[in-house]
């Protein structure tokens, strides 16, 4: 028996055959088909590559402003320790004056915390409770009592410090310098939260910012 009832049915049916056979042929090429893929990889890990580089740029312009801090703040202590009054209003300005010109306009002083605290020793500097410069209650963000500005930490609303006052101190006393300022991220969020999850447990990173603190102790010359 003839498989083909008619020309134009053998026709069809090779015609379907073909049709399939090349379904087949085209399906295998696509599945090995990989020229493609390497931009979709590339697109896929662009984004992680762009974020860790932002954060390398970010650390090493972070470390780049805790080091001019720390020239600024010991430039601005040898300048203390000597007595001069400066060219600002006070001798006080005048440091934080050496300290601004030493950190290459990096640092938004108005935003920075710096603190001239009086000690009668070394051993006893940056002991106790933390005293501020604010000589006023007005000015004070804490605790004010007894003519002085601190945190008060065990809440008795008491002064409990060996400090003796503040400000760049007299002729040879020892004075503690601390300044204290959060640098704010550049890059933005993405960037502090691929520093969190390089180290998930560390509590260094807040609000989008990193903080600098830098102390140091120094006593005056005779002057």
């Amino acid at each position: 028996m003839n498989p083909c009832d008619s020309h134009t049915s053998c026709h069809n049916r090779a015609m379907l055959q073909n049709a399939f056979f090349n379904a087949i042929k085209v399906k295998s090429r696509l599945f090995r088909e990989e020229s493609g893929s390497n931009v979709i990889e590339f697109a896929l890990i662009l984004p992680v590559l762009a974020v860790m580089l932002f954060g390398v740029i970010e650390m090493a312009l972070f470390m780049f402003v805790s080091s001019l801090v720390e020239g600024g703040i010991r430039e601005a202590t040898r300048f203390g320790i000597t007595g001069q009054p400066g060219t600002a209003a006070t001798r006080a300005e005048s440091i934080l004056q050496v300290l601004e010109d030493h950190t290459a306009g990096m640092i938004d002083m108005s935003k920075a915390s710096i603190d001239m605290v009086i000690y009668p020793s070394f051993d006893e500097a940056g002991q106790g409770e933390k005293l501020t410069d604010e000589t006023t209650a007005a000015s004070c963000n804490d605790t004010f009592a007894d003519g002085k500005c601190f945190v008060d930490s065990n809440g008795n609303g008491v002064y409990d410090g060996n400090a003796s006052g503040v400000g760049p101190g007299g002729s040879n006393e020892i004075v503690l310098y601390t300044f204290e300022y959060d640098w704010p991220l550049t890059m933005g969020a993405a960037v502090e939260n691929v520093l969190k999850v390089l180290e998930p447990s560390s509590t260094f990173f807040s609000d989008g910012t990193i903080p600098i603190a830098v102390s140091v102790a120094v006593r005056n010359e005779p002057f």
